[in-house]
């Protein structure tokens, strides 16, 4: 959605579900505010303003400063409280459309009503956000959400799901993903930002404007899980070759001889 060139057609009922056309005319489109369409209910994003959504989203924004707050929020929420739907998944069909309450009620569905729900809230705070449906790879069906905030632009946020193995929301990703966790080892000098990378930009450019969305996902670097290093490469008697151990998941009097 957004300027362009749009058709109108005027369908007439021809059967139950069997429409014809009998005009159409194109015309140029050009919005006055570009995003509200992102700010507005429609079919794929279906609430108002009575919707138990909404009312819900109030209360989870009643302690937020900020647009940023209110999405990880939001998402925290979901990752808790919301879970995926496998039968729905595997038997779902041609044309469905999501009903944020409906999700919101039962407490499960699947990444496209994730997705629907997530916008339905977001947009009620007046917080412009995009529901983007798209294939991942040659046949995943999936959807996702872009949400936007003043200081940094639109951000992608994406509810990873796949119909024949999805466990559990990537709350890692919903909290600011890889990008967030490299800004925060930055503060402290701790990457090289100046070296290139795959998209043909230097790792600071990558993660420029990255932030934590949830720190209860990714601990700010003044906050660590641990102040050392996850792995340790250890030798002895049960490991004459080596072996890398994980330090944070071993006791601290196991760490000590």
């Amino acid at each position: 959605m957004g300027n362009g060139t749009y058709t109108f057609r005027l369908m007439e009922q021809v059967g139950d579900s069997k429409y014809a056309c009998i005009g159409s005319e194109d015309r140029d489109v050009t919005l006055k505010d570009e995003f509200q369409p992102y700010l507005r209910p429609n079919q794929m994003v279906n609430y108002n303003k009575s919707s138990d959504c909404i009312k819900k989203v109030k209360e989870l924004a009643a302690s937020c400063t900020t647009d940023a707050d209110i999405a990880a929020a939001v998402y925290d929420y979901m990752v808790k409280n919301i879970q995926y739907d496998t039968e729905k998944a595997a038997t779902v069909q041609n044309g469905y459309l999501p009903s944020p309450d409906e999700t919101l009620k039962t407490g499960k569905g699947i990444c496209f009503d994730y997705a629907s729900l997530a916008a339905a809230m977001l947009r009620s705070e007046g917080i412009p956000c995009k529901l983007v449906t798209g294939y991942v790879g040659e046949e995943t069906y999936h959807a996702w959400n872009s949400f936007y905030v003043e200081s940094e632009g639109w951000i992608t946020v994406e509810i990873r799901a796949k119909a024949d193995e999805w466990q559990r929301v990537d709350i890692t990703f919903a909290a600011g993903g890889m990008p967030a966790v490299q800004a925060e080892l930055a503060k402290k000098g701790l990457l090289d930002l100046d070296v290139p990378t795959v998209t043909g930009k230097t790792l600071g450019e990558n993660i420029k404007g990255a932030h934590i969305l949830n720190d209860k996902a990714i601990r700010p670097i003044d906050n660590p899980y641990s102040q050392t290093g996850g792995l340790q490469i250890l030798w002895g008697n049960i490991a004459p070759d080596g072996c890398v151990v994980k330090r944070s998941a071993g006791a601290p009097e196991m760490q000590k001889h």
